[in-house]
């Protein structure tokens, strides 16, 4: 199982892990741990070993916030010291255009997606999954459904431009800022929130 490794200049440590076929679902789970032990191998982390929740979500560790996404060919872990939450997602499917009315506000829808292009939407919607899983402990403001979850434009001049913008995830008073890219094949995004007595955010209805 082939593995890639990537670090930001933010200090969070990327590792991707290629699903062993036949790309089951415990291929993906194995290949999602794979990946997240050797970035907190790589972030000086004397334990690897990542648990899980009763709801299935991954416990790192602790001093690590950590999180792991996999579709049926690649999985992606990544982990930060320091850091109150840390959120990633990778989407290759395409979104159907249906469900926006459920997964978007209409101040996001326009916004955020004003000319409906398929490639955005799968965008918002990997965005608003990182922004969820950093935002994961949050649970009274979100009740656990992602798509509560909601996004603003950290830079209102960009808001509807085909620029893959800075995201600031909203879940009642808690914020995490969104960041990443897509192409049309796939969406990535990665989401960080930090500890809210050193946070100063200005928020873009």
């Amino acid at each position: 199982m082939g593995e890639s490794s990537v670090a930001t200049r933010t200090g969070i440590l990327l590792e991707v892990a290629a699903v062993a076929r036949p790309h089951g679902a415990s291929e993906q789970h194995r290949a999602g741990r794979a990946a997240a032990a050797a970035a907190l191998r790589r972030g000086g982390c004397p334990v690897t070993e990542v648990g899980r929740r009763a709801d299935g979500a991954p416990v790192f560790p602790c001093g690590f916030a950590g999180t792991i996404t996999h579709t049926a060919r690649f999985a992606v872990a990544a982990v930060a010291r320091g850091t109150a939450g840390i959120g990633v997602d990778l989407e290759t499917a395409d979104v159907d255009p249906r469900i926006s009315r459920v997964i978007l506000d209409d101040t996001e829808r326009a916004l955020l997606w004003p000319d409906h292009d398929p490639a955005t939407l799968r965008w918002l919607f990997a965005a608003k999954e990182a922004a969820f899983k950093a935002l994961s402990d949050c649970r009274e403001a979100h009740g656990g459904i992602f798509w509560r979850v909601r996004l603003r434009s950290v830079d209102r001049r960009l808001a509807g431009s085909t620029t893959i913008s800075p995201l600031w995830g909203h879940a009642g008073h808690h914020t995490a800022l969104v960041k990443g890219g897509m192409t049309d094949r796939f969406a990535f995004a990665l989401a960080t929130r930090q500890h809210e007595k050193s946070m100063t955010v200005t928020s873009h209805a």
